[in-house]
């Protein structure tokens, strides 16, 4: 979001580009909103960076917001900020302050969100293998035996599509030996 916060000084062409970049978040579970603790502005970049989700229908997102840069104010700006920003979390990439528990809330919000599964598919299932990467994150890929034996953690509403592919499941126990 430190981008967004030139929007009101960008010619129009180029303030439709970044609302383009920003139309993509109306498609995530949840929005990482960044702010620079450091900006003499942060207050409203986060105001236009808020205002532009909204105008886009990404305004009921879960938001997880953060206060990047805390190593380059002082105390006083800090306190300022998290009275003026209260939910946030402070942290600093670059010494690494606060960065576990961005760790530990991200998690927070995926929990609910994905889940990890380990997949043996049929070579003709290469949609779902296609889908796994596409939708998801891909741990581990292996081909043997005219299989494809996949670890993935995917958003759970594609779940019911890999159940039938989760090693133990009825439709897989019925196989029998030597055709896996």
């Amino acid at each position: 979001t430190d981008t967004v916060g030139f929007i009101r000084n960008l010619p129009h062409d180029l303030v439709q580009s970044f609302r383009a970049t920003l139309e993509e978040a109306t498609q995530a579970d949840f929005l990482l909103h960044v702010i620079d603790a450091s900006s003499p502005q942060a207050v409203d970049l986060h105001k236009t960076t808020t205002q532009v989700l909204a105008e886009l229908g990404a305004g009921d997102k879960r938001v997880l917001l953060v206060l990047n840069k805390i190593d380059l104010v002082d105390d006083v700006r800090l306190m300022e900020l998290k009275r003026a920003f209260p939910e946030a979390l402070a942290i600093s990439v670059k010494t690494g302050q606060g960065m576990d528990e961005l760790l530990h809330r991200l998690d927070e919000f995926l929990i609910d969100r994905v889940v990890r599964l380990e997949l043996d598919l049929p070579l003709d299932r290469m949609d779902l293998v296609a889908l796994a990467h596409q939708e998801g994150k891909v741990l581990s890929e292996d081909y043997d035996s005219g299989r494809a034996l996949i670890q993935c953690v995917i958003p759970k509403r594609f779940e019911s599509r890999f159940a039938a592919f989760v090693p133990g499941a009825p439709e897989l126990a019925g196989r029998k030996k030597g055709k896996k």
